[in-house]
């Protein structure tokens, strides 16, 4: 078991960690705005047809972060079939159980703004026939993952993984996206 004698230990300690994980990586990773450009790219690399049915998972941290991107990945789109599934955190911090981190508490409250959000922007979405189904689910765990998956037709995911980065500060990687790839045979 580690003690530590002060919070310089303990920071001194992630930064290592940090850093010989960031050394000894074999996988490149990507900022999330180069991997929602590289799910688009992907479908018209793969001649996908416009009517083309396209199943997106979106595990979400902050939708009030990840609602305005999702729609700007439909703008960048010409698909007119997306069946976008959503898992948001439930809009009450205390579900989540017992030292939930200062900005999951903040994620959880904005939780009713962004459903609000989504709700309001529904009619945009169908009006230009591109969003052919939605689901929005809420999950009471405090999250260790984010990302979203291409599950059809292609098989894609960028997911990053959330760490304590100090021990007052959550860290949910915006940087570090793996791309996880299923090839077919």
């Amino acid at each position: 078991m580690l003690t530590f004698k002060s919070k310089f230990c303990i920071k001194h300690y992630l930064y290592r960690v940090d850093t010989l994980l960031e050394k000894n990586l074999t996988t490149q990773l990507f900022p999330l705005l180069v991997c929602q450009k590289d799910l688009v790219e992907k479908l018209q690399l793969h001649k996908i047809k416009p009517d083309k049915k396209i199943v997106i998972h979106h595990f979400s941290l902050d939708m009030g972060q990840a609602w305005p991107r999702i729609m700007e990945m439909f703008d960048e789109t010409r698909f007119a079939n997306i069946e976008l599934h959503i898992a948001m955190l439930v809009g009450e911090p205390t579900q989540l159980g017992v030292n939930v981190p200062k900005e999951v508490e903040h994620w959880c409250k904005d939780t009713s703004t962004s459903l609000q959000r989504i709700k309001d922007s529904l009619p945009d979405i169908e009006t230009n026939g591109k969003l052919s189904k939605l689901i929005v689910k809420q999950y009471k765990e405090l999250p260790f993952c984010h990302g979203f998956t291409l599950v059809e037709p292609l098989n894609i995911s960028y997911i990053s993984f959330c760490r304590w980065k100090s021990p007052t500060k959550y860290d949910w990687r915006d940087d570090n996206y793996l791309k996880i790839q299923k090839k077919t045979i």
